[in-house]
C-alpha cells in the first residue's frame, strides 16, 4: 500500500510543478494503512512511521518497495497471490515510470532500475501457455514503453560512469529479450517495431558501444 500512497502523492503534486524544490508531505505507513495493521489504540503505533517531504525521497522509496516486492515475488513458489501481484507489480512500474517522467523537468530520476524490475519479471515468466504467459506478455508490453522512456534520456546511457555502463547493459538485455517475444508473438513485434525501435536507432547513432555491427543494433 506504501507504494500506491507515494504514487497518489506524487501524482496530485506534478499538477503543481514550478521548480526543482518540489515538496511532499506524506506520512508513512499512512494512517489508512496502520489501521489495517493495528489497532489505534497502540502505543507505539507512531514510532514506526517516517515522513517523505521531497518528491526525489518519494520516488526513491517508491523504487525501494518495488524492488523488494519484485525480489519477493521471483523468489517465491508460484500461487494464486504472487499470481495476481505479478500484473499488479506491472502496473505499478508503469505508474511510476509515467510520474517520473511528468516531473523530470523538476526532479533528478532514472529508467534503468525500473527496466531492470520489470526485464526480471518477463525473465520469471513462461513464454508457454496459461497465466504465465499472460503474464511474460504484460511484462513484455510494459518494456515496451520504458525502453522509448529510456531511449529519450540520452544522458542516463551515454555516460562513461558505472551507471551509465549499467544502463546500457540493462537497455540491451531487455531489447534482446523483446527479439525472442516479438519472433512468437506478432502483436508484440508490432509493438517494438513502433515503439521502441525508432528511439534506439537514434540512441545507437550517439553510443559507439550500440552502433552498427553490435549485438544492440542486430536485436
Amino acid at each position: 500500500m506504501s507504494g500506491v500512497d507515494i504514487l497518489d502523492a506524487l501524482l496530485g503534486s506534478s499538477s503543481r510543478v514550478t521548480d526543482r524544490s518540489l515538496s511532499v508531505s506524506l506520512d508513512l505507513p499512512t494512517d489508512k494503512t496502520l489501521s489495517a495493521v493495528c489497532s489505534k489504540q497502540t502505543p507505539s503505533r507512531r514510532r514506526v512511521t517516517y515522513r517523505l517531504e521531497s518528491s526525489s525521497h518519494a520516488l526513491g522509496q517508491a523504487r525501494t518497495i518495488l524492488s523488494v516486492l519484485v525480489n519477493c515475488f521471483i523468489n517465491e513458489p508460484p500461487d494464486l497471490a504472487t499470481a495476481e501481484l505479478g500484473p499488479w507489480l506491472l502496473d505499478s512500474i508503469h505508474s511510476l515510470c509515467t510520474t517520473q517522467d511528468r516531473l523530470k523537468a523538476s526532479v533528478e530520476s532514472e529508467v534503468a532500475p525500473l527496466i531492470t524490475m520489470a526485464l526480471n519479471l518477463a525473465l520469471h515468466s513462461s513464454p508457454g501457455t496459461g497465466t504465465n504467459a499472460l503474464m511474460y506478455q504484460k511484462a513484455c508490453v510494459c518494456l515496451s514503453f520504458l525502453l522509448p522512456q529510456l531511449a529519450g534520456r540520452p544522458s542516463e546511457v551515454l555516460g562513461s560512469n558505472v551507471r551509465s555502463e549499467q544502463a546500457r547493459a540493462t537497455l540491451c538485455n531487455a531489447m534482446l529479450a523483446l527479439t525472442r517475444a516479438s519472433i512468437d508473438h506478432r502483436p508484440i513485434s508490432r509493438l517494438v517495431s513502433a515503439q521502441v525501435v525508432p528511439g534506439c536507432e537514434s540512441l545507437a547513432l550517439l553510443a559507439e558501444d550500440l552502433g552498427s555491427q553490435t549485438d544492440f543494433s542486430v536485436s
